[in-house]
């Protein structure tokens, strides 16, 4: 919230209704003006107990030791902006 509040005025009309219960889903917002003002947010990962970075570096890890690829390519995508997965996952 600390972030958007400054610019609040200036976010589209859905995520002005969020900011008060769930500001977390204004990162992921497909408007191109807010998608621009979110530049710059910060990044969920920056904020983890050392518990959950192992946690979350370990599940990457094993990804990637099972080639979970198509054609030697990663086949999952790390996005720190989208957060509607934390809503329903967490913790893996």
């Amino acid at each position: 919230r600390e972030f958007i509040r400054p610019n609040l005025e200036q976010y589209c009309d859905t995520c002005k209704s969020r900011f008060e219960r769930n500001p977390m889903r204004i990162l992921d917002c497909k408007e191109r003006k807010c998608k621009e003002l979110n530049q710059g947010a910060p990044v969920i990962l920056d904020y983890l107990c050392d518990e959950c970075k192992d946690h979350f570096k370990n599940v990457k890890n094993l990804l990637d030791q099972r080639r979970i690829t198509e054609h030697k390519k990663k086949s999952y995508f790390y996005n720190p902006l989208n957060c509607k997965d934390f809503i329903f996952f967490h913790y893996t």
